[in-house]
């Protein structure tokens, strides 16, 4: 698995997954407040490893 993520196979659209995910819950959670904002982040969390995205 390590292999995997330094070679950039799995980092890199992780990493950009989690800085859109990380956008939007600060977004969220500015304009909505906290609970809105872990309802998305538990959202997004839930959707990547299901496959959904």
């Amino acid at each position: 698995m390590e292999e995997l993520l330094f070679r950039g196979y799995v980092g890199t659209p992780l990493l950009l997954f989690t800085l859109w995910e990380g956008v939007l819950c600060g977004i969220i959670g500015a304009r909505y407040g906290v609970l809105p904002s872990t309802l998305v982040h538990g959202g997004a969390i839930f959707a990547l490893p299901s496959g959904l995205l």
